[in-house]
């Protein structure tokens, strides 16, 4: 008989006590502390996150300024080198601009690569931007050599034109150089031109070339030789024709024109020449002898443009003479009177002063004149000396002062006194102002006053007058035109002289105070009196 054994089920059994299911799981526990283990976790987690991303965000800004910090730096050391290459290398010395700066800037990228040791992308980013900046710098250096290549051959080409224009200008009359180095040029030209149409700067060159020739022929004068390179080389000129046959004629004119200009200085020279020699021939005559000889010498000249040239010279050159002569004369005079006078020598001591003296025989027969009263100061004389004031101040005005020679001079052809010719210097050497009073201002306040009358008019008396009413008053005063015309006025007025009687009318004869002021006679004048009989 068999035995049974009990078995159990090894599964769960539930046992239930009350409202709890001993059947459910116990974790409600455990879910509590393992929720707050996991929320830590997960804060820590999230903050590590962060952390790194922060991280590599700041790596990445400052990796990328870098980057861009040396590619500045990169690029300022491209332009100071592109500005020092193109300041030192000009022409022929910049052709291989291109290449230069082709190794320059890739030598800088490389050398910025390594010392600032970048990797990965921003390695790439660097290379990127780098590169770019390169080739541009080394297309800047290619324009810059091509340009420059671009003169040199141009200012060789332009240079090697110019010394064959030199050439064909000093040697313009031989053909034969010219054609030769005209041939050598032109294969120069084709040899630094390969493949290029040279035709037009050919035809430029031989326009060049014969009008060189013809400027040579004019620089020489030779206008038959231009003219004839003219027409032979017509064709070539081109459009220059007309400016060239132009400047053939201007020249050709101006040749006839200085040639005119030097047949008439030729015969200026000729006949100012002849002059003198009859001047210095005619030199031991009289004055109206030596007169009479040069113009009879003139009507020998059977040319009356000549000869009316050549009394012109004659007539100059004897007033020049008179007037140093009588210069000579009457300075000499003045100064043997005025030691006369200041000596009050008498007329016999003087006499015999001057005759034992050096001076002229006409200056010691003015002298003795003069002493002696037989020269007398007159109407004529006493205008004369107006005159010689108003001359004066014309030539102090246009800033040419006259001389005490031409004073003299002047004194001794109007027969002036001694005193006359004292007076007249002494306005001289005040400028033409004497006193502040200056003969024109008399002359200006008398026609102002009297606008009938015409400079003529002036009493010759009439400035000594002024002077004198000025000189009276013991000066002071302003010397406007007014006050100038207040003394003429008074000057010009009409009266009587005691026991003289009245004598009418001025133009008639009548005594003006100026004249009688000047004449001593001033004590014994005086207005009429109304209704006087004449």
């Amino acid at each position: 008989m068999a035995i049974r054994v009990q078995t159990y089920d090894s599964g769960p059994r539930r046992i239930q006590a009350g409202p709890i299911d001993p059947g459910a799981p116990r974790g409600a526990i455990r879910d509590v502390r393992g929720t707050a283990q996991d929320s830590l976790l997960a804060d820590v987690l999230a903050a590590g996150k962060q952390l790194t991303g922060i991280a590599i965000q700041e790596y990445v800004k400052d990796e990328t300024t870098r980057v861009s910090q040396s590619l500045l730096g990169m690029q300022q050391e491209l332009n100071a080198e592109r500005d020092r290459y193109m300041a030192e290398n000009k022409g022929q010395d910049a052709i291989g601009a291109g290449q230069h700066f082709e190794q320059f800037a890739r030598a800088a990228v490389q050398r910025r690569l390594q010392d600032d040791k970048f990797s990965g992308r921003f390695a790439e980013m660097f290379m990127k931007q780098a590169s770019g900046a390169a080739l541009h710098f080394t297309e800047q250096g290619q324009a810059y050599g091509r340009q420059q290549k671009s003169a040199w051959e141009e200012s060789v080409l332009q240079g090697d034109m110019e010394e064959f224009r030199k050439l064909v200008a000093q040697n313009y009359d031989n053909q034969e150089l010219i054609e030769f180095n005209r041939d050598a040029l032109r294969q120069r030209i084709e040899g630094m031109r390969p493949g290029m149409d040279n035709r037009a700067l050919f035809s430029r060159l031989d326009s060049q070339t014969a009008g060189s020739i013809i400027e040579g022929y004019l620089a020489h004068d030779d206008i038959s030789g231009a003219r004839g390179a003219l027409d032979k080389y017509r064709d070539l000129l081109g459009g220059e024709v007309n400016r060239v046959e132009a400047s053939i004629a201007s020249h050709a004119r101006a040749l006839e024109s200085r040639a005119r200009a030097e047949a008439e200085r030729a015969r200026a020279e000729a006949v100012t020449n002849r002059v003198g020699q009859w001047i210095a021939e005619t030199k031991g005559l009289a004055p109206e002898e030596r007169t009479a000889e040069l113009y009879s010498r003139l009507d020998g000249i059977a040319d009356m443009k000549e000869r009316a040239q050549m009394a012109g010279l004659v007539n100059s050159e004897l007033a020049f003479e008179k007037r140093r002569d009588d210069a000579k004369v009457m300075g000499e005079a003045y100064e043997l009177v005025q030691a006369g006078k200041q000596a009050g020598e008498s007329p016999l001591v003087f006499r015999q002063r001057v005759l034992s003296s050096s001076a002229s025989e006409a200056a010691r027969k003015q002298a003795l004149e003069d002493y002696n009263g037989e020269l007398k100061t007159n109407e004529l004389n006493m205008r004369a000396l107006d005159d010689l004031r108003t001359q004066i101040d014309t030539r102090q005005t246009l800033g040419d002062p006259m001389t005490r020679d031409e004073v003299y001079a002047f004194a001794y052809d109007r027969r002036m006194t001694t005193e006359q010719t004292n007076k007249a210097l002494t306005y001289l050497d005040d400028g033409g102002n004497a006193g502040q009073l200056r003969q024109t201002s008399v002359n200006e306040a008398f026609l102002t006053l009297n606008p009938d009358k015409k400079k003529a008019d002036v009493p010759e008396w009439l400035y000594e007058a002024v002077r004198m009413q000025l000189q009276q008053e013991g000066g002071g005063k302003a010397l406007t035109p007014a006050l100038i015309r207040q003394y003429v006025a008074r000057a010009m007025m009409q009266g009587t002289l005691k026991g003289g009687g009245w004598f009418g009318a001025w133009d008639s004869g009548g005594v003006r105070y100026g004249k009688a002021l000047t004449e001593g006679t001033a004590q014994n004048w005086e207005l009429p009196v109304e209704g006087d009989d004449a």
